[in-house]
């Protein structure tokens, strides 16, 4: 799917994160370090935010959606505080 902005520009964020790394998985032969990379560091990179979101170091937002084996969301971390976890 397709979505647009208001001013008539690309929108990526129809789907959540989580569709989106299935998606990618499902339909390219990108291993999945580096489909979750695609996911992660590379937009904080196009946006010049490397340094402070798109991967887990230290000193980084610590902001994570958690997969299961089915790349389905098993939980959810902001702040480093766990919002959410699947039952």
């Amino acid at each position: 799917r397709v979505g647009r902005a208001a001013n008539g520009g690309l929108a990526s964020a129809i789907v959540g994160m989580d569709q989106m790394v299935r998606q990618m998985h499902a339909d390219t032969s990108a291993d999945l370090p580096a489909v979750f990379r695609m996911a992660s560091l590379t937009p904080a990179e196009r946006v010049g935010l490397q340094r402070k979101i798109g991967s887990l170091e230290a000193g980084k937002r610590a902001d994570v959606l958690l997969l299961n084996r089915r790349l389905k969301v098993g939980g959810v971390v902001v702040g480093g505080r766990l919002l959410h976890q699947a039952d």
